[in-house]
């Protein structure tokens, strides 16, 4: 898993790399031929037979990114390789990789298009297809030679661009053609024309000098790339001369100190860093290796995968909360509309025992109606029935302050604020106009603290303690805690507010102006 960062960092960095001697031109499919056109700028391969690729699907699934890439959030993109992995336990042979084609339309980040071959039968390639029809919002697309899938909703409609042969994608790919994930980069002569009118010169940042070298001055570049076992990681730019290829070694030199001064490196490692990734030329190529042998690979995950991957962590975090909060917010104020109150803490017996807790109630409003209808309502959260639907806790309370385990055990740190003057206290669901203080500056639901995490149905919330309201909230990723207010927003709070100001928060009606924090 920790090679994944490093093919994520240096795809963001896009330094160059390391040269393999020339080989023989490569061989695309069919499929993926007919897909090229003069709009084409990348065209990028992945051997699914490969260990690693599933490290790459791993990767997408532990670190979504609800802003989307290319039209298909990452954990979309985890859901194409299950399906690939799936069709390829099925009849290995006929399904070993996959094609990215992104051209000039596809920017920016608007659509994904993938090329799949497929050898077989037309039933095989249905099957195939059938298995990625999962992905919402992508078109499936059975041809002749394999599978087309694409987020871009109007390709069914238009007409396809002609096919125009392109060989710097194959020339970039012939010399890659060891490693497991392979992307050639190629520009169309109006997306140079568009280079060259942006920038005249380079601004200093970039090294100066015409940007003439930048649009015309390279044909193709090439990046390989190897997960584990031993990671790796190759790239080659061809440049038009070897003036060509000095000039493009000046401004990746640049680019290279100005990644560098981000206070993204340790700055004590800089130097050996500047070393590591800064290309050597051999006549009109720049070429560059990180791999076991030269010790570049430890280096660049110490320096820069692991704060990467840390960061994307905290990204994924926060993300995540935020928008499973929201959702349930709406739930919360759909309910409102429906009930005129939000739910209460819990329905109750007719003795007054607290049986299912507000987060099963609002169900139907989380598109979760048929799991709702399952629940007796007239028995208590841990009855015999109802103890078994504890583990089919919906994905939305599925916080990221739990383990993988705790939510097939249907764990959630997702609590309802509860105690006198609270959207959570009594037998009865408070009405917004009970919210005297403002909807907009009172706090209905928290992500709590670990050690705060319940069973999903149980009617069990977060009590305010009046003398220590940070209690169940503070101490989270960086010192803030998510919470969503009665308006329908969330926000972060600081674990620096004042014990006074969390308390006004967190009542409902205490009549206390809240002060900026």
């Amino acid at each position: 898993m920790r090679a994944i960062p490093l093919l994520i960092t240096m795809l963001a960095l896009a330094m160059p790399i390391s040269m393999i001697p020339a080989q023989e031109a490569a061989n695309l499919p069919p499929i993926v031929q007919q897909q090229i056109n003069g709009a084409t700028i990348v065209v990028a391969r992945l051997d699914l037979s490969h260990p690693g690729i599933q490290q790459l699907s791993e990767f997408f699934e532990n670190y979504p990114d609800p802003s989307g890439w290319f039209g298909l959030k990452p954990e979309g993109i985890h859901t194409i390789f299950r399906g690939l992995e799936a069709a390829r336990k099925n009849a290995p042979p006929r399904v070993t990789e996959l094609f990215l084609l992104i051209s000039t339309h596809d920017l920016p980040a608007n659509s994904l298009t993938l090329a799949i071959p497929v050898a077989g039968t037309d039933a095989d390639r249905a099957a195939v297809a059938e298995a990625l029809k999962t992905v919402r919002k992508a078109t499936v697309e059975t041809v002749k030679d394999g599978i087309i899938f694409s987020t871009d909703q109007g390709r069914a409609r238009r007409q396809p661009a002609a096919h125009s042969p392109r060989p710097e994608f194959t020339a970039a790919l012939a010399v890659i053609k060891q490693s497991p994930i392979q992307i050639a980069v190629g520009l169309d002569p109006d997306t140079r024309r568009v280079i060259r009118e942006f920038w005249p010169e380079l601004p200093a940042e970039l090294g100066g000098g015409s940007g003439k070298t930048l649009a015309d001055g390279w044909k193709w570049l090439a990046l390989g790339l190897t997960p584990s076992p031993r990671p790796e990681l190759q790239f080659v730019l061809q440049a038009n001369d070897g003036s060509s290829a000095e000039s493009s070694a000046k401004t990746l030199a640049a680019l290279l100190n100005l990644g560098m001064s981000t206070g993204a490196v340790n700055e004590s490692s800089i130097g050996a860093l500047k070393k590591l990734l800064t290309p050597t030329q051999q006549g009109d190529r720049l070429i560059l290796s990180i791999n076991d042998t030269n010790g570049g690979t430890q280096k660049v995950i110490d320096e820069f995968a692991e704060p990467l991957r840390t960061q994307l962590h905290r990204n994924a975090v926060q993300k995540r909360t935020v928008n499973n909060l929201k959702h349930i917010m709406l739930a919360l104020h759909n309910y409102h509309d429906a009930n005129k109150t939000f739910p209460p803490a819990a329905n109750c017996s007719p003795d007054g025992k607290p049986l299912l807790s507000w987060r099963v109630h609002i169900l139907p409003y989380l598109d979760e109606s048929a799991l709702y209808k399952e629940f007796h309502l007239n028995e208590p959260w841990d009855s015999e029935h109802n103890r078994k639907l504890v583990t089919r806790m919906p994905a939305i309370y599925a916080s990221s302050n739990i383990t993988a385990r705790q939510r097939t055990q249907g764990l959630t740190t997702y609590l309802g604020i509860s105690g006198e003057h609270t959207l959570f206290f009594g037998l009865e669901g408070r009405s917004i106009r009970a919210i005297t203080d403002g909807t907009s500056n009172t706090i209905g639901i928290v992500d709590a603290t670990t050690d705060h995490v319940v069973n999903w149905t149980e009617p069990k919330d977060l009590k305010v303690d009046p003398k220590n309201p940070h209690k169940g909230l503070a101490g989270q990723l960086e010192r803030k805690f998510r919470v969503g207010i009665c308006d329908g927003s969330v926000r972060a709070i600081p674990d620096a507010i004042t014990p006074q100001n969390l308390r006004r928060l967190l009542l409902i009606d205490d009549g206390e102006v809240v002060d900026p924090f």
